[in-house]
């Protein structure tokens, strides 16, 4: 008998035998117990998950339970979400028309944010967008945007909170009555964590 075969016959041998033993220590080794907690929330999840996909629109008129989104994805050297964008200069290029539009527009949007009532809702709607409450930040900027509709930052919110909870026809429309490109370019970068693009 040749030397290969007797080394093919060995090694045949030697793996035969390890497989045995690795059968022997799979069935020797106990049993993974999942608890009934783990398996109940786990079922809870998915129900719920599937119960977020097949609800209908949201309609203003119609009140929805409060839910939590879940946190956005970090961005790096992306401003603050919640943070006010500061006041820009009106550029000395622009047309003296537009200039005076945007000046007038400014000075009614500080008029109307020294109201104390729209302050007031400004921060129940700046704390329902901060908690990730997006459905009653939206809920919250519809109704207060027929009092203050050039108040740049519950538009800002009101497109965003759209974003977030799916609502791309109603996002779509209030970025429609945002002025201002540095506005649009801010609220373009957050409704794209959410996969809506304009």
């Amino acid at each position: 008998m040749p030397v290969r075969h007797i080394v093919l016959a060995a090694t045949s041998v030697v793996v035969l035998g390890a497989l045995v033993l690795l059968l022997v220590e799979v069935r020797a080794s106990p049993q993974v117990e999942i608890p009934e907690e783990a398996l109940a929330e786990a079922r809870a999840r998915y129900q719920r998950s599937q119960s977020v996909a097949e609800r209908p629109p949201i309609s203003p008129d119609i009140p929805t339970p409060a839910r939590r989104m879940p946190p956005r994805p970090p961005v790096a050297n992306q401003p603050d979400p919640a943070a006010p964008v500061p006041e820009m200069p009106v550029p000395d290029d622009m047309d003296p028309s537009t200039a005076a539009a945007v000046e007038r527009m400014d000075r009614l949007r500080e008029r109307e944010e020294m109201r104390p009532e729209i302050r007031e809702r400004r921060e129940r709607l700046r704390q329902y967008y901060d908690e990730g409450n997006y459905e009653m930040a939206l809920r919250e900027a519809r109704s207060l945007l027929p009092e203050a509709p050039t108040n740049r930052y519950v538009m800002r919110v009101a497109v965003t909170s759209a974003c977030a909870v799916g609502e791309k026809g109603v996002a779509q429309e209030y970025y429609g009555q945002l002025f201002r490109d540095e506005d649009r370019r801010i609220v373009r970068v957050r409704c794209s964590r959410y996969g809506v693009d304009f």
